[in-house]
């Protein structure tokens, strides 16, 4: 199964690079240089704008998807979150034996691929920036919690932390669009 994640680790790698460069000329329309920003800071501006138009448009469609298809009928889905079911029912039925469906397993196998993408871009093109230690370890650790709440059956309860997640990271990059921009 984590094979197809490495797929699509390469797809999502390749669709961040060309949607950072597409971009770039409405990054350099929106962002003014100022006279104090050396050339690298305002090319590492214009690369963050492309980056968080990237995965802006990620977590909305993920977690839209993850919500519409997925989570809001599932019985662990609580109504907090907008569902109708009850965090209990992430115990229950057989845990840990509880079958996985097709689509939850697709749903961790193209998430560990996006998470894979997001080491692989880092060691690729951001290993100049300050935090890449930080970031790095940060995307190791998603893809081995990604792996390991799969091969123990955590699924449920790992759908639910990936979701608040990704939502909760879509206004960050919202955010992110327009820090630079007057």
């Amino acid at each position: 199964d984590f094979g197809t994640s490495l797929l699509y680790a390469c797809g999502f790698t390749l669709a961040h690079w060309i949607v950072r460069m597409v971009v770039m000329p409405v990054a350099r329309s929106v962002i003014t240089r100022k006279r104090k920003w050396s050339e690298k800071v305002y090319q590492a501006k214009l690369h963050r704008f492309g980056t968080a138009i990237f995965k802006s448009l990620w977590f909305s469609s993920f977690s839209v998807y993850s919500y519409l298809f997925l989570l809001r009928d599932a019985s662990w889905f609580p109504a907090a979150l907008g569902g109708s079911g009850d965090t209990k029912q992430c115990w229950t039925d057989g845990y840990p034996f509880q079958d996985v469906s097709d689509a939850f397993r697709l749903y961790y196998i193209v998430a560990t691929g996006y998470h894979t993408s997001e080491m692989v871009f880092q060691l690729l093109f951001e290993s100049d920036r300050p935090d890449f230690s930080e970031m790095l370890i940060h995307h190791m650790t998603a893809v081995f919690l990604l792996v390991f709440s799969f091969l123990m059956n955590f699924v449920r309860i790992g759908s639910l932390v990936l979701f608040i997640h990704d939502v909760s990271d879509l206004p960050t990059y919202l955010a992110k669009i327009f820090v630079d921009s007057p």
